[in-house]
């Protein structure tokens, strides 16, 4: 148990063309964490179960049902345990809108005392989003369905983090330089480690 207590989570979340995945990216490449991203892992379990919902599209539909979106989660935290069991392996970066303050919750709970949890805002402004989502569309090789009809849905619909305590957020603005993105969050993360270690849970004083 002490051995997992010494590891961390790290939760790149934030609504679609907010960056996360470019940055945690980057981030886990920098610090040779294995990175998990809820795309991928939706996109595989699809293919794994053998769905015939891959052909519908639309908010809500095809591969994108609530149903499935809550099997992509519960997957998500199973590869999450499996990562962390790796001795091997000292951090685990998760990639996902995560937008609802359950999941965020669910997450905190089954890992409470075993790792360390830190969750990174990402947002931008709407300008560089819609220019991100952009290019997102032109790029044949993006894992990501996310388009403008997604982000203008989850505009509506994301709950923004109140329950997660102060020491285990940062919000970073995506549209500054990555490398500025990756210092403040290695600053972030010294400094919260060095003052808070062990407990990640979400009902203590904020």
């Amino acid at each position: 148990m002490k051995a997992m207590q010494q590891k961390r989570i790290l939760v790149f979340f934030g609504m679609t063309g907010s960056g996360k995945s470019y940055l945690s990216t980057a981030w886990a490449q920098n610090h040779g964490c294995q990175r998990l991203n809820t795309d991928v892992v939706r996109k595989e379990y699809i293919i794994k179960t053998n769905s015939r919902q891959l052909t519908e599209k639309g908010i809500d539909k095809g591969i994108y049902t609530p149903e499935l979106t809550r099997r992509t989660y519960e997957q998500l935290l199973d590869l999450t345990e499996k990562a962390l069991a790796d001795p091997s392996s000292s951090c685990v970066v998760l990639d996902g809108s995560f937008q609802r303050a359950s999941d965020r919750r669910q997450l905190v709970e089954r890992f409470h005392g075993r790792a360390s949890m830190f969750f990174i805002f990402c947002h931008c402004n709407e300008h560089v989003t819609r220019s991100r989502l952009g290019i997102r569309r032109a790029d044949p090789m993006s894992v990501s369905d996310g388009d403008l009809d997604v982000y203008l849905h989850q505009l509506t619909k994301f709950e923004n983090p109140t329950e997660i305590q102060h020491r285990m957020l940062l919000e970073l603005d995506t549209d500054a330089s990555l490398e500025y993105l990756i210092d403040r969050l290695d600053c972030f993360l010294a400094r919260t480690g060095a003052e808070h270690s062990g407990s990640t849970r979400l009902d203590e004083t904020k």
